[in-house]
């Protein structure tokens, strides 16, 4: 089994930053091994470079699936978490092969959901 050991969120910063307060604080992810980014060229270079076991893509629409889209043909095993205010993009979340779709707001228990049904890919926490 492969262990979290990177995780990358993109989204606007102030939400990344609450995002990676409750991920440390539920896996043994130290905070050193969890990046942010609002820049979507920033992400496709972390993506590519730093190479994170998982991204959570905390942005809207059209930004959110071209993140996606980008991500998964840059690395198409990596798991992406997609948490939305829309709960309508659930059904785009699945055709675009995301691991867990969200409605926010992101709290502790929407990330130990999304990290606990991951378990059945061979990734652990």
């Amino acid at each position: 089994m492969d262990m979290i050991s990177r995780i990358l969120l993109y989204g606007p910063e102030s939400l990344c930053v609450e995002v990676a307060v409750l991920l440390a604080e539920l896996t043994e992810t130290a905070a050193a091994n969890i990046r942010h980014t609002s820049n979507w060229l920033e992400l496709q270079s972390a993506v590519v470079e730093w190479m994170p076991s998982l991204t959570i893509v905390l942005a809207e629409r059209h930004e959110a699936i071209n993140a996606i889209m980008s991500s998964k043909r840059t690395r198409p095993d990596m798991p992406i978490f997609w948490f939305s205010e829309d709960a309508d993009q659930s059904i785009r979340s699945h055709a675009l092969e995301c691991d867990y779709f969200g409605v926010k707001p992101v709290t502790k228990e929407h990330l130990r959901s999304a990290l606990d049904r991951c378990a059945h890919i061979g990734i652990i926490f």
